[in-house]
């Protein structure tokens, strides 16, 4: 098994005290999931979370409801099925949305519910699977992650939640897929996560920090996600009744009367959000009392029917408020083309290294597509909170054991600091990039000085081959942990040669294309006669071939005349003529082909004919025929008419002037028993070249 990292003696780190040592590669940790609703919650690790408060608070007002205003969104309950992970992380999303946009995008637990289940499909393995099964156990931070990574989810109006679970089934996966194309076109710009405070280590300081900490992302967020347990915080023991209030002391989890997990954080089985307080909600309003006033506003998930039209209140000082872990999320419009990323999923693996430097340098080497792209943004991740970054472009890859010192060739493009734990998509100055080019995102962490060491996640790479899910291919992620300043000492971590599992980090750019347009359309054909029944296909020509946007919208002037499909081919359905249009998508070019369809008494062009079954003679009146084309001659629309019985034309006759178009070579091509043509001299070919 490969080493992750090497340690050294004592004697050596004291010549060299910023050489790095690491721990080996572990997985991220969960309680065991409830056993009746099935929450998943992370084992949390106050060790890795700073003390420091680097950002001044805004003042905050006394009472603070996102409700007010006309800015709610509908208390939905959840029935008996166990999605209390999806409702609250459905639920923070449609908050932010109504907020941000005002509008109602009422996100699909359901929708969540499929994409991570193994047994979502009838036909196939579910490759997004987390698992879990369908309808069972999850975890709200995964789901809010997948917003970030451009999968917002659908609305209920595109898959319902229903309230049993015997109404979600799985379902083939074209049909999912198909469900998944409804996406809401919108992400999650920003989450925030926010770990709880240690019944029996936190400090009251700490305490404190954290009722304001969730305040403040109410106030910037509109909501946050909370998890407790409900057979405490609803029983008769700590919740009134008359005033819909509840308050589990922290003195009664700490003399048993309440269950713990591992003698530090409060158990959970149920997962809603917080929309509001009221510094002034009176102690004297819960069963127990605490030794203040204030409370939070917390939004169930049980319907407008339970506690006060689907709301109560928890006193700050609850064990339940204080344990929980808290999550808030930011939407935004998608505004660019390209996502560029190496991880789908949830960040399952971590790796502890600790450096003397405390700087942690990442690198993810990209490619454009045909066009030329601009960079716009750079979305990060951490599991700590008050993270200093410093972002920078390289117009070029970066490779296994490159040395790159004092940043040689990099520019820099931003930095600033992360106030918590989750995603930040941080926008920078545009980087003009060539067609076809690799460039590299470079991101240099630094770590606060009271927490021992920087911990990155990662996703472990299951190429579709594998049995494991999700499926995640191999990327271009690069980790340099060589703890001397400024210095960077590549090394392949999705290839790997810097862990002992090939892994893919969350470093991810965000470009727009540069638009080429469309300059020209030529059509194959201007000037076509058909009879009713008949069919033929237009065929068109972009200038130039490397336009972004290359679709041609294809229209008719009068379709009940002639109809015309998404690829150009036209049906004559009665008499009449017509103008076919070939438009650009964009609408800014147009050409048209103009169409006469018989009545089925048999024309070409403006030339009438007639038909001799006995002698297989085609005798033509007077008129123009149209341009010839070889799709478009009297083979194709004389002789493999239906009128013809199959039989083939053995002479033409033109007994009346005739003019021919401008192009007249495919006219009378594969003609294959045509044996004389009689008249010739009616034939008019003064334009014909």
């Amino acid at each position: 098994m490969k080493k992750t990292l090497w340690s050294l003696s004592v004697g050596w780190l004291l010549l060299f005290p910023s050489i790095v040592k690491a721990e080996e590669l572990e997985e991220v940790a969960f309680f065991p999931a409830d056993p009746e609703t099935g929450l998943q919650v992370e084992v949390p690790n106050p060790e890795i979370q700073s003390k420091q408060q680097l950002t001044k608070r805004q003042a905050l007002p006394e009472k603070f409801d996102f409700n007010d205003g006309g800015f709610g969104t509908p208390v939905r309950n959840q029935g008996n099925v166990e999605l209390c992970w999806a409702y609250s992380g459905a639920d923070i999303l449609t908050i932010s949305l109504k907020k941000n946009f005002g509008v109602d995008y009422i996100v699909s637990p359901n929708y969540f519910n499929y994409y991570y289940a193994t047994d979502a499909f009838t036909d196939k393995i579910n490759p997004f699977a987390q698992g879990r099964r369908l309808n069972g156990s999850g975890n709200t931070e995964l789901l809010l992650e997948q917003a970030a990574l451009d999968n917002m989810g659908v609305t209920e109006d595109v898959l319902k939640t229903p309230q049993f679970d015997f109404q979600m089934k799985p379902m083939l996966s074209q049909k999912f897929l198909a469900i998944k194309e409804q996406q809401i076109p919108m992400y999650a710009d920003k989450i925030s996560v926010l770990r709880g405070v240690s019944y029996s280590k936190g400090t009251e300081e700490e305490r404190r920090k954290k009722v304001n900490d969730i305040k403040s992302m109410i106030y910037e967020y509109g909501a946050t996600t909370f998890h407790y347990d409900t057979n405490y915080s609803h029983s008769s023991d700590y919740y009134n009744q008359q005033t819909h209030a509840s308050y589990v002391p922290m003195e009664d989890i700490k003399q048993g009367l309440v269950p713990n997990r591992g003698g530090e954080w409060a158990t959970s089985n149920h997962n809603i959000v917080i929309v509001g307080w009221d510094d002034n909600y009176s102690k004297e309003n819960f069963t127990k009392k605490p030794q203040n006033n204030g409370a939070f506003k917390m939004k169930g998930s049980w319907g407008p029917y339970s506690h006060l039209k689907g709301y109560f209140y928890m006193s700050y000082e609850d064990v339940y408020l204080q344990s929980s872990v808290n999550v808030a999320v930011n939407t935004e419009k998608k505004e660019y083309d390209f996502n560029h990323k190496y991880v789908n999923g949830h960040q399952g693996d971590i790796l502890n290294y600790y450096l003397h430097s405390k700087e942690l340098f990442l690198g993810n080497v990209f490619q454009t597509k045909k066009s030329e792209e601009e960079l716009k943004a750079i979305s990060l991740y951490t599991s700590q909170n008050n993270i200093k970054y410093e972002l920078y472009y390289l117009n070029r890859d970066i490779k296994h054991d490159e040395k790159i010192f004092n940043y040689k060739d990099m520019t820099k493009i931003g930095e600033g600091t992360k106030e918590f734990e989750g995603v930040e998509t941080v926008k920078v100055p545009t980087q003009k990039i060539a067609p076809n080019q690799e460039y590299t995102i470079i991101v240099k962490y630094i770590y606060p000085d009271d927490v021992p060491y920087f911990q990155l996640r990662m996703q472990r790479i299951k190429e579709s081959n594998q049995d494991e899910t999700p499926h995640l291919e191999k990327g271009r992620s690069f980790v340099s942990t060589d703890g001397m300043k400024d210095e960077m000492y590549w090394k392949d971590m999705s290839g790997g040669d810097a862990t002992d599992n090939p892994a893919n980090v969350w470093l991810n750019a965000y470009t727009t294309e540069k638009k080429i347009a469309i300059e020209t359309i030529q059509l194959d054909l201007t000037d076509i006669t058909l009879n009713v029944g008949e069919e033929t296909t237009v065929n068109a020509t972009i200038s130039p071939e490397n336009a972004t946007n290359s679709k041609i919208i294809w229209k008719s002037s009068d379709d009940s005349i002639a109809s015309v499909s998404d690829t150009g081919v036209i049906k004559a359905k009665k008499a009449g003529n017509i103008t076919i249009t070939a438009v650009s998508e964009e609408g800014q070019k147009t050409a048209e082909c103009q169409v006469r369809v018989g009545d089925g008494k048999g024309t070409f062009g403006t030339v009438p004919w007639t038909w001799n079954d006995v002698t297989q003679t085609v005798e033509f009146g007077e008129g123009e025929f149209p341009e010839s084309h070889f799709n478009h001659s009297i083979r194709t629309h004389i002789e493999s008419q239906k009128r013809l019985d199959g039989k083939k034309i053995k002479k033409i006759v033109f007994t009346k002037p005739v003019k021919l178009g401008k192009n007249a070579s495919y006219l009378f091509s594969e003609l294959s028993k045509l044996e004389s043509i009689e008249g010739g001299n009616y034939l008019n070919t003064v334009q014909t070249t």
